[in-house]
């Protein structure tokens, strides 16, 4: 169970990456206007990331709950995302995929142990 912790946190720790940079990358983009919406998902993506990560590290009475919301944060923002052609947008798309796909896998392997 601690590998499956660890290679999570990794995931969740390269999404969060991956939408400080797609943010970052996004407020240089010409015609900001457009990406606005793109912005306020990456931030509040990575910020829910921190949150899970945080979590899972203290092992807490609601880490379900909490990976129930990175989901979902990481869909949205991945969904966002791939409206636009950007690379930065891509790669962050990808990135929040793979890891609302760790926290499914996760929370699969969590309930046939409990």
């Amino acid at each position: 169970m601690e590998d499956n912790i660890l290679s999570l946190l990794n995931s969740i720790y390269e999404c969060q990456s991956a939408c400080k940079y797609c943010f970052n990358a996004c407020l240089e983009e010409a015609r900001i206007d457009m990406m606005r919406r793109c912005i306020k998902r990456t931030v509040e993506c990575a910020e829910i990331c921190e949150h899970t990560a945080s979590s899972l590290a203290y092992t807490g009475d609601f880490t379900h709950e909490v990976l129930s919301i990175c989901i979902k944060a990481c869909e949205e923002c991945a969904a966002e995302c791939r409206k636009h052609n950007h690379l930065h947008c891509m790669e962050c798309a990808k990135s929040c995929s793979e890891c609302a796909e760790a926290c499914h896998d996760y929370m699969d392997e969590y309930r046939k142990i409990a």
